[in-house]
């Protein structure tokens, strides 16, 4: 038979909380605009992530700056498109 000894007391069931600096805290909106990221003074959306085939995707990683080249790629075929 094994018996644990415990040295501190162990809260199982419900947490305690502890309360926080600010439990409430405001974000205005120009903090929120300087945490998201910008292109040409533009905040940019969400992360989209997108695979290629082997092929496309060994050109693009010898690009130099592949983010910028894909997202501008993308606009320009949105605009031919009509889409924006």
């Amino acid at each position: 038979m094994l018996i644990f000894y415990l040295r501190f007391p162990v809260n199982i069931g419900k947490t305690r909380q502890v309360g926080m600096a600010n439990p409430k805290p405001v974000q205005t909106e120009a903090f929120i605009n300087q945490q998201r990221p910008k292109v040409a003074d533009k905040a940019l959306g969400k992360v989209i992530g997108v695979r290629f085939p082997i092929e496309v995707d060994q050109v693009l990683l010898e690009l130099p700056d592949k983010t910028g080249y894909i997202r501008s790629a993308v606009i320009e075929k949105l605009k031919a498109d009509g889409l924006i």
